[in-house]
């Protein structure tokens, strides 16, 4: 299974990557020109015979001393899991994360979401606590 960081001019590749996650990942040609030019956005994915079957993306989070990266959202064809794709996606996001000397990478979901929960473990993904709460503030728009 291959899998490569998109960049600038990967962008025909980035929306056909968004299709894996439904229907609401439908990112205009112009969105994905911005997106592959924000140096804070960083995406993975994976291939089978140059078709995206894997893709994961993040966001680079700046700190006062050090930088992280917030692994966003991980999607895989329905035909392709458990072959790999996701896996492929996170090592390529962490080899990018060392390159840069970012100081780690995280993830948040449900501890109920079991196969998420086995890929992050599976990828050497830490638990380091048993009671994180996420707090979601709405902006009405």
């Amino acid at each position: 299974m291959e899998a490569r960081i998109l960049y600038p001019g990967d962008e025909e590749l980035l929306a056909a990557a968004a299709a894996i996650g439904g229907e609401d990942n439908d990112p205009s040609p112009e969105r994905c020109r911005q997106l592959l030019a924000d140096p804070c956005f960083v995406a993975a994915v994976a291939l089978e015979n140059g078709r995206p079957v894997g893709f994961t993306y993040g966001h680079v989070l700046p700190q006062m001393t050090r930088t992280a990266l917030l692994i966003y959202s991980v999607d895989t064809d329905a035909q392709h899991r458990r072959r790999g794709a996701a896996s492929a996606t996170i090592e390529a996001l962490r080899r990018l994360s060392v390159e840069r000397g970012y100081y780690e990478m995280w993830v948040l979901t449900s501890a109920a979401n079991e196969a998420a929960m086995r890929l992050y473990a599976g990828c050497g993904g830490v638990r380091e606590t048993d009671d994180d709460v996420m707090w979601v503030f709405p902006l009405g728009s």
